[in-house]
């Protein structure tokens, strides 16, 4: 298989059979597989439905009755499509297929995702295994606006990473109706250019997301006396003390804003049950440097509802949103700029 230019993964059966149970069309016209492989979808579908084409590319690894093709020089229109499509970098792509929608270098199964909604009937079905970050990613704003505003996500489960033997990117089921408000409709909100899963948080106004800076390599953050917050900080409560030379730096240390009063911190990866924290003995309007590795939150209120603002975001269900999967947080600036 190759996994790095055509992103070729195995399905286990049991994924396949319980997306091939998320299909809820009686007599689908047409059921389509984009990337079939050698047939684990295939072969499953034909015992049940009587109109199905599994398309692939590699003629090396394609099942005996698969139309060997590239996804992009087909023009079906049909009720469900189905499977688990290529996850390619951009720079890994050898023939781009162009897009009006999609920016910044975007991954290969976006290119996928587009034309699969397109070739949708209406009320069609779209039942596929994605990137568990392919909601949040800054080159899909403009087709999230599409899902957002067009199309109903009716389930969103997220997969076991060691259920892939030879990849490493955290992925889930989702199922995808062409129909505005389907009666199925799970909880999603749409911010940013990102579609995240379950009710919006209400936090207070006036909070401010940046990222931190002081990013290099190890060689370059000396010892000084400039203190910093880095990632081992959310666990030791101690700073770090770094030499100020930000023209040694990847990233500059951010400004803070003109008007804040506390900084809430937390890892841009962690494990940590609750990963939101306070300084302890940090004073009102006081900035503290915070390195590459970690996120801040600009507050304008007293101490007392800052507290309860840490609170609120340690009791949010990251794991409903897809920012946690298998047990660690994924943060970003954009992500939390989405939910203020």
């Amino acid at each position: 298989m190759n996994v790095k230019k055509l992103g070729q993964v195995f399905t286990p059966n049991f994924i396949v059979n319980k997306m091939i149970n998320l299909i809820s069309i009686d007599n689908p016209n047409l059921i389509v597989e984009p990337s079939s492989g050698s047939g684990n979808f295939y072969y499953q579908l034909i015992q049940k439905y009587h109109h199905v084409i599994g398309i692939e590319i590699d003629p090396t690894i394609a099942h005996e009755n698969a139309i060997i093709q590239s996804y992009f020089d087909t023009n079906y229109k049909c009720d469900v499509i189905i499977g688990n499509p290529p996850y390619v970098d951009f720079k890994n792509i050898e023939n781009k297929p162009k897009s009006n929608l999609l920016k910044h270098k975007p991954n290969l199964f976006l290119y996928f995702l587009e034309k699969a909604l397109n070739d949708l009937n209406e009320n069609g079905e779209l039942i596929w295994i994605i990137p568990i970050n392919i909601f949040t990613s800054t080159s899909s704003k403009e087709l999230n606006k599409i899902i957002y505003e067009n199309f109903s996500i009716t389930y969103f489960e997220q997969i076991k990473e060691n259920v892939w033997a030879n990849a490493c990117v955290p992925t889930a089921i989702v199922k995808i109706v062409k129909k505005q408000n389907h009666w199925q409709k799970i909880d999603y909100f749409f911010s940013n250019g990102k579609i995240l899963f379950g009710k919006k948080p209400n936090l207070a106004n006036n909070i401010i997301a940046k990222v931190g800076g002081a990013s290099g390599f190890n060689s370059k953050l000396k010892t000084g006396d400039t203190a910093f917050v880095v990632s081992t900080t959310e666990r030791t409560k101690e700073l770090k003390y770094i030499e100020y030379k930000p023209e040694t730096w990847i990233r500059p240390v951010p400004r803070p804003p003109k008007d804040f009063t506390y900084q809430i911190f937390v890892n841009c990866k962690t494990r940590k049950k609750d990963p939101f924290y306070l300084l302890n003995n940090q004073k009102r309007g006081q900035f503290i440097n915070y390195d590459a590795s970690v996120l801040c939150l600009f507050v304008n209120t007293n101490k007392d509802e800052t507290k309860k603002i840490v609170d609120q975001l340690n009791e949010i269900s990251w794991d409903a949103l897809g920012v946690k999967t298998d047990g660690r947080y994924h943060f970003s600036q954009s992500i939390l700029v989405a939910l203020l």
